[in-house]
């Protein structure tokens, strides 16, 4: 597969990095955040050649070019990203957050040089491990203390979370409401907060264009045929539901 993507883009260059799990030991971990969405904080200690690297997380596409993120000049900010689209206020709160900034974790600009100079995975680490009880969006909340007064605010195109599962309720304010909306009609990038596109009941305006990149994949058969395992589910589930509640007001 490796071989196949070189030979379709000649100036690819690709990078399998083993991650030992051993550095992570006693970070927090739940059910639903494993042990290696922390890896993404020792990018810069195991790529010490690079000054910067692009994180992705893997339910996202990047939809236009992305050269100006190369450019910008981080200065010494350690992270440059996008604010969430909910809980702003209370994350930086009991997080005591002096910045009053709180970005996702999903797609983040990771400026190596001074993450490596400041010893930044360290104080993430002491962090993480002394304020367990404290964290609740795991490596988010950590990497968002960490990194206050140090981050460096993208436009909301390079991370577009569209809130459809959220009934379209976002936080975004005054000009960051504008900017989120401007984001919406053409986005650089595109993140699937929320249910995932392989789902039937996923309803996200760009989930479409996923499976068109999903087309490309060798299991996209075994995809599909979840997806329609999942369209069964999700009717059935509505149709006795338009039961129950037929009952409950026939009842009442």
């Amino acid at each position: 597969k490796s071989f196949e993507i070189l030979k379709k883009y000649p100036n690819c260059i690709l990078r399998y990095v083993k991650v030992d799990e051993k550095y992570f030991d006693n970070f927090p971990i739940s059910f639903w955040v494993t042990v290696q969405t922390w890896f993404r904080t020792k990018i810069s200690e195991l790529c010490p050649d690079l000054d910067r690297v692009l994180y992705l997380d893997c339910d996202t596409i990047v939809r236009d070019k992305l050269d100006e993120l190369f450019t910008i000049d981080l200065s010494s900010n350690i992270i440059a990203g996008i604010p969430d689209i909910c809980g702003i206020k209370s994350h930086t709160k009991y997080l005591k957050i002096t910045d009053n900034e709180y970005f996702n974790a999903g797609v983040l600009l990771l400026n190596c040089t001074e993450w490596r100079n400041q010893g930044i995975f360290e104080k993430i680490k002491e962090f993480a491990i002394n304020n367990k009880k404290l964290l609740k969006c795991s490596d988010q909340d950590a990497l968002n203390k960490i990194a206050d007064n140090k981050k460096y605010k993208l436009d909301q195109k390079y991370d577009y979370m569209e809130t459809w599962w959220r009934r379209y309720y976002n936080e975004y304010e005054n000009e960051g409401l504008i900017q989120y909306i401007d984001a919406g009609k053409n986005p650089a990038i595109v993140h699937f907060t929320g249910l995932k596109p392989q789902y039937y009941n996923c309803f996200n305006s760009f989930k479409n264009e996923w499976w068109e990149y999903a087309k490309n994949l060798d299991s996209v058969d075994e995809l599909y045929n979840k997806f329609l395992e999942d369209e069964k589910i999700f009717k059935n589930e509505c149709r006795t539901a338009t039961i129950i509640k037929f009952l409950f007001y026939k009842i009442l």
